[in-house]
């Protein structure tokens, strides 16, 4: 494995390094090509103690914000995904990376007791439920609301100012850094108004570059269309798997599921089965075999475009994690269970009453009763992709491989999840 920062130093000084704040980190790119975009992750990079993991994310950042939004529709998907990790700090991979030097040293015993940090009156029930942990002072929390606004407002400004859309980037950015030194999550506002101002910056840039590159006649106007008539073109007769692909054939690892049973108008619920009638939600339950069981329940708007954005959850028990694994090929490492309940994420509906390819792949738009999508689980740092696709009509599902190099984060979030179930 590749790590770059270590030149030179023996395992005792990296051991060293690290116990004095030292990290192990990973950064991403992304660069799109209009149909296509790829995603990818660095090597390994030590960042010193004392060193900023934000300048070394940097180049990776350039790369994303300049060439990252142009695939349609993942450009806009993965490029605020890759800005916003490196921006963080990158994908912290210190365990994983140590354990081939024999671990962490522990920092020697300290006699004596830090004198106590002083903090605002009621900081400590403003932080996470459930622990005793200071929140930020309200003046901090307040600069982080207000750059988060100005983020979303300018973003949406950038509509009709081209200014606008830099300013969100600046207040995005800042409200992005804020939120990382004070250890907290970054407001989705933030996020939303940085995605707006820099996408639409880039395309009022490149139609300006494009007006410029337009040839003109010597007066200045435009000059006339050609008259040059085209060939006529031969129709092609329709295969039987015809129409737009919603996932492309391979031979990558999936894991075949049966459809028990279906709730139809449903919401989630904080008690088992996490579901009621009574809402806009679609509830699956799953079987496959060796004991796994799986709840998965979804949230998207049915329309003639195939292509949209959703809400799913998903619950299962340890079974359903160990058949993932040994399907998919990823190991988890070291996980903390957390409690029961579902896994909330992200979703995006790649066909709706879609074919099902005999090679794998969807297509036949209207045709079919599949409905094709993209699962993006998520538990702290380490997130995935992996598509989710089910025919009720036919009493099928599948988890089919999105990248063998998901398998390991994969394993993680769903150890994390389900294994204490």
């Amino acid at each position: 494995m590749e790590i770059q920062g270590i030149e030179g130093l023996s395992p005792d000084e990296v051991r060293s390094r690290v116990s004095q704040g030292g990290r192990f980190v990973i950064f991403t790119w992304t660069v799109s090509f209009i149909v296509m975009t790829v995603r990818r992750p660095t090597s390994v990079t030590f960042i010193n103690p004392g060193e900023s993991a934000l300048l070394k994310s940097l180049p990776y950042t350039f790369v994303s914000l300049f060439f990252g939004w142009w695939g349609i529709p993942w450009g806009f998907i993965y490029t605020p995904m890759s800005i916003i990790e490196n921006l963080g700090g990158g994908r912290d991979v210190t365990n994983e990376i140590m354990q081939s030097f024999g671990g962490v040293p522990s920092p020697p015993p300290s006699t004596s007791f830090p004198p106590p940090q002083s903090a605002e009156p009621g900081s400590a029930f403003r932080g996470e439920p459930g622990t005793m942990r200071p929140a930020p002072p309200l003046s901090e929390q307040t600069s982080l609301d207000n750059d988060a606004k100005a983020a979303l407002y300018l973003g949406l400004g950038s509509l009709f100012c081209f200014p606008a859309g830099l300013l969100a980037a600046f207040f995005g950015i800042r409200a992005i850094s804020r939120a990382r030194t004070l250890g907290v999550s970054t407001p989705g506002r933030a996020i939303a108004g940085l995605s707006l101002g820099v996408a639409f910056a880039l395309c009022t840039g490149a139609g300006v570059v494009m007006g410029a590159l337009v040839p003109k006649t010597p007066d200045g106007t435009d000059p006339p269309p050609s008259l040059t008539r085209k060939a006529p073109v031969t129709p092609v007769p329709a295969r039987p798997d015809d129409g737009p692909v919603a996932e492309p054939g391979n031979a990558g690892a999936r894991l075949a599921l049966k459809v028990v049973k279906s709730y139809p108008k449903q919401k989630p619920s904080p008690k088992p089965p996490y579901h009621v009638a009574g809402g806009d939600w679609t509830y699956l339950d799953l079987e496959g075999p060796g004991g796994v069981e799986v709840t998965f329940g979804v949230q998207f708007k049915k329309s003639a475009e195939s292509f949209s954005f959703g809400k799913a959850e998903l619950f299962a028990n340890r079974a359903f994690a160990d058949a993932f694994d040994a399907k998919f090929g990823g190991a988890p490492g070291p996980v903390k269970a957390k409690k029961p309940g579902p896994l909330a994420m992200g979703v995006a509906v790649l066909g709706q009453d879609v074919v099902r390819h005999k090679g794998g792949g969807f297509g036949n738009a209207g045709e079919g009763s599949w409905v094709a999508t993209k699962l993006f689980p998520e538990v702290g740092d380490r997130q995935g992709e992996v598509f989710f696709n089910w025919s009720v009509d036919e009493g099928h599902a599948e988890f089919s491989e999105k990248d063998v190099d998901y398998a390991d984060d994969l394993s993680f979030v769903f150890h994390t999840a389900f294994a204490g179930k």
